[in-house]
């Protein structure tokens, strides 16, 4: 398979969403889309359902899943705050 096709990228999806390009398939033992950039350099996606998707579909699934484990990560952790408790006595005598 050679040519040009397109691929939804979700490489960096909870920062920039969710990405529809047109790359350039280079044939090698791993299907890789390569995209060149004006700059002479070549920006590859290397893992396909991590970093690219053949579908739409495939992508907002995989988008979706990210950002529900991104919040109960964030839960977690809000709640870990909430019960924090501060106490001067808990330093020990470091001042004196």
């Amino acid at each position: 398979m050679e040519g040009t096709f397109s691929v939804w990228i979700t490489k960096n999806v909870l920062t920039k969403g969710i990405i529809r390009d047109e790359v350039d398939y280079y044939p090698s033992s791993v299907l890789t889309p390569t995209k060149a950039i004006n700059t002479g350099f070549e920006v590859s996606y290397q893992n396909e359902y991590f970093d690219w998707h053949r579908t739409e579909e495939d992508a907002i699934d995989y988008s979706e899943q990210e950002r529900d484990a991104k919040i109960t990560f964030f839960k977690k952790q809000i709640k870990k705050l909430e019960n924090m408790s501060f106490s001067s006595e808990s330093n020990g005598d470091k001042g004196q």
